[in-house]
C-alpha cells in the first residue's frame, strides 16, 4: 500500500496502469483455478487442495496489491459485514478446537483419559487436531475465494464474463468425462497407474456422486443462461411460424455454446446414473422455474417460458433415452441402495451419538474418521471417513452452536440472493441461480459430501459469490 501510494504520486499514470494490471492478473488467476481444480481428482489430495490454497492466496494478495485504497474492502464489509463475522468466528473456533490452549474440562474426554494415564498431559476439543486444522484451512480458502468472486462481480461486466467462463469450464468438464468414459478410463488412473474402477464416469472426480453435484450446478449454469438469453433473441408474439424459426435460429446461433453446455453437462449428469445427484439437479431447476415463473407473470413471458419449457424437457427426454439406462436400472433396483442396506443409516446414528455426547464442543472438524469406530457397534471391515451427511458430520465435528451460526451465515447470504432476484431488474439471473443452486446441493448434502470436495465448494463459493454481488439494488437496478 505505501509503495503503491508513493508510485501514484510521482507516476500516477504508471501507478494506475500497474494497479489494473495486478488487478486484471488477480482475475485471470483465479479464473485458472477454477478451471484447473477439479483435473486433480477434484483437489481431493493434500498436494491438490494445498496448491488449490496456495493459488487462491496468491489471487487474493494480487488483488490487495493492486488496491488504492480500502474503500472496496469496507464496502464488502458493510454489505456482509453479519454473515461475515459469523463465519470468522466459526473459523476461529476450528482453530481453538484444535489447539491446546483451552483448560482441560473443555477438551475431549479422549485427552481427558489420556490425562488421566499419562498424568500431566495437554489436550484440545478435537481428537485429531490435524485434521481440524486443515478442514479449516480449507474453509478459509473457500471463504477468499467467495469474498474474491464478490468483488470481482460487483461489476455487471466482471459478473457476466466470470459466470460465462464457468459454464465453459462445467461444459468441457462434461465433455471430458464422456470421453473418459467411452475410453474406459477412470481419472484416477491418469495419477495412479494400474487403477481400474467400474464407475467410469467420474472424471475428473473419484466418485461419480461428486461429479454428479459438479455437473448438477453445470447445468443448472448453462440452462439458466441459455433460457435468459432467449428473451431477447426469440419472437414469441407473432404467431407459431416466427417462434420455431426464430427458437431454431436462437438454440443453433447465439445460444449454441449454452445449449451445448447445457445438454453435456445433463448428459454427464445422467451418466453418473447418481440418484441423489439427479434429485438434487431437479431440486435446483424446479426452484429455478418457480423463481422464473413468477418474475415472468405476463402471459408474454409465460408463454415464452412454456415454449422453451417444452423445448428443454424434449432435449432432456432424448438425452434420458439415450443415456439413462443405467440410471434407471439403479432407481428400479433401489433395494441395493446403501440407505437400505444399512451403510448410511449407520453413519448416520453414529454422527447423531456423537452430537449428543458433545453438544457443544463437538470432536474436531475433520475427525468423523477418528471418531466413527468408537460409534461403529456393528464394526463395518472398511475405513468411512465421512458420515453421508454433511449437516450431521459437521454438527458433530463443530459442536451444535458452530454449526448453527455457520448454517446462519450461509442463509444470510441465500436470503440476500433471493431479495435480489426480486428486487433487481437487471442481471437477476446471477441470484436467482445461486439460490437454486445452493437448493441442489443442499439437497443432495443429506445423502453425500459432495461439499467436502474442494473443486465443488470453490465452484459453489464462486455461483454464490457472484449471485450476492448481484443482488444489490443499484441506481439502474
Amino acid at each position: 500500500m505505501a509503495a503503491s501510494a508513493a508510485l501514484e504520486r510521482f507516476t500516477p499514470g504508471l501507478a494506475f496502469r500497474a494497479r489494473l494490471w495486478l488487478q486484471n492478473l488477480s482475475f485471470l488467476l483465479f479464473l485458472i483455478t477454477l478451471a484447473w481444480a477439479p483435473f486433480p481428482l477434484g483437489s481431493n489430495r493434500p498436494w491438490a487442495w494445498a496448491l488449490l490454497s496456495f493459488l487462491i492466496a496468491a489471487s487474493w494478495l494480487l488483488w490487495c496489491a493492486g488496491l488504492s485504497s480500502l474503500t472496496p474492502v469496507q464496502e464488502l464489509w458493510y454489505r456482509l459485514k453479519l454473515p461475515l463475522l459469523l463465519g470468522l468466528l466459526c473459523l476461529l473456533w476450528s482453530f481453538l478446537q484444535a489447539l491446546p490452549v483451552l483448560p482441560l474440562p473443555v477438551t475431549n474426554w479422549v485427552w481427558r483419559d489420556a490425562a488421566g494415564q499419562l498424568g500431566n498431559w495437554t489436550g484440545a476439543v478435537s481428537i485429531a487436531p490435524w485434521r481440524t486444522l486443515t478442514e479449516a484451512m480449507k474453509l478459509t480458502t473457500y471463504g477468499l475465494a467467495f469474498a474474491l468472486a464478490v468483488i470481482f462481480s460487483t461489476q455487471g461486466q466482471r459478473a457476466h464474463f466470470l459466470f460465462n467462463a464457468l459454464i465453459v469450464i462445467c461444459g468441457s468438464y462434461a465433455a471430458y468425462s464422456l470421453v473418459m468414459a467411452g475410453l474406459g478410463m477412470p481419472q484416477l488412473e491418469l495419477f495412479y497407474a494400474g487403477h481400474r474402477d467400474s464407475h467410469t464416469l467420474a472424471a475428473p472426480f473419484v466418485n461419480r456422486n461428486s461429479f454428479a453435484t459438479y455437473a448438477a450446478m453445470g447445468a443448472l449454469c448453462a440452462g439458466s443462461r441459455l433460457v435468459e438469453r432467449a428473451r431477447a433473441n426469440i419472437i414469441s408474439w407473432s404467431g407459431p411460424r416466427a417462434y420455431t424459426l426464430t427458437l431454431i435460429q436462437y438454440l443453433f446461433g447465439r445460444g449454441a455454446v449454452w445449449l451445448s453446455c447445457s445438454l453435456l453437462c445433463v448428459g454427464a449428469l445422467l451418466g453418473t446414473a447418481s440418484r441423489a445427484g439427479n434429485g438434487a439437479f431437479f431440486v435446483g431447476a424446479l426452484v429455478a422455474a418457480y423463481l422464473a415463473r413468477t418474475l415472468n407473470a405476463g402471459e408474454q413471458g409465460r408463454q415464452r417460458a412454456r415454449w422453451i419449457g417444452i423445448a428443454l424437457t424434449a432435449s432432456f427426454l432424448a438425452l434420458v433415452l439415450i443415456d439413462g439406462g443405467q440410471l434407471a436400472d439403479r432407481l428400479n433396483d433401489f433395494s441395493a441402495a446403501s440407505l437400505h442396506s444399512g451403510a448410511r443409516l449407520q453413519l448416520w446414528t453414529a454422527a447423531l451419538a456423537m452430537i449428543h455426547d458433545r453438544p457443544l464442543g463437538g470432536f474436531g472438524l475433520g475427525s468423523f474418521v477418528q471418531a466413527f469406530p468408537i460409534y461403529d457397534v456393528h464394526m463395518m471391515p472398511f475405513i468411512m471417513n465421512k458420515a453421508h451427511n454433511d449437516y450431521l458430520e459437521l454438527a458433530a465435528g463443530w459442536g451444535l452452536p458452530a454449526a448453527a451460526l455457520w448454517w446462519t451465515a450461509l442463509g444470510l447470504l441465500l436470503w440476500r440472493c433471493l431479495r435480489g432476484v426480486y428486487e433487481r431488474r437487471r442481471r437477476r439471473l446471477y441470484p436467482l441461480v445461486a439460490v437454486a443452486a445452493a437448493s441442489a446441493v443442499g439437497f443432495h448434502s443429506i445423502f453425500d459430501f459432495s461439499l467436502q470436495m474442494p473443486a465443488i465448494a470453490l465452484t459453489f463459493a464462486t455461483i454464490l459469490g457472484i449471485g450476492v454481488a448481484q443482488a444489490f439494488p443499484t441506481r439502474d437496478t
